[in-house]
């Protein structure tokens, strides 16, 4: 899951091409992920999106999700200074179709949207599942948690430096 930060306080007081230009900014920052680094857009939130990547079965496969999500978590727009907030889950997803809309569901998505909400700008979090998958030394040693709704969510932040 990505969000940018600060989106609504960046909006106030923008006129129509302002507003357009900043989602343009937000756009062009998340396209890479798509194109350079191979992610399935899941859902477009205008100030972000759900991502995914099927489960790297290889250290390649890893290091292109590393790559990524560094990418995303470092970025940072010229124009509004956007910048992003990053959440990581592993699991299963299910696509539901209602009439003409599709819709992903699963777990995973939720906790990365959790995850998400509680990260730092630069400070990606990683679920239990999608850290135990991870070597260790990629991840800082403390757990981040929090309660959301009921339910706990907990992660570990991804360090940035290769």
């Amino acid at each position: 899951a990505v969000d940018t930060v600060a989106y609504t306080k960046k909006l106030q007081g923008l006129d129509p091409a302002k507003k357009d230009s900043l989602h343009e900014e937000i756009r062009s920052l998340l396209l890479p992920l798509i194109e350079r680094f191979s992610a399935q857009k899941l859902s477009d939130g205008g100030d972000g999106g759900m991502f995914g990547w099927d489960l790297p079965q290889t250290s390649t496969g890893w290091r292109e999700i590393l790559a990524a999500v560094r990418y995303i978590a470092t970025v940072k727009g010229e124009a509004f200074e956007v910048c992003f907030r990053v959440g990581m889950a592993g699991g299963d997803i299910r696509c539901v179709m209602n009439g003409g809309d599709i819709s992903f569901m699963g777990d995973a998505l939720n906790a990365a949207a959790r995850l998400e909400s509680i990260s730092k700008s630069g400070e990606p979090l990683v679920d239990g599942a999608l850290a135990s998958s991870i070597d260790h030394n990629l991840l800082a040693e403390d757990w981040v948690e929090a309660e959301l709704k009921g339910v706990v969510y907990r992660g570990r932040a991804l360090k940035l430096a290769a």
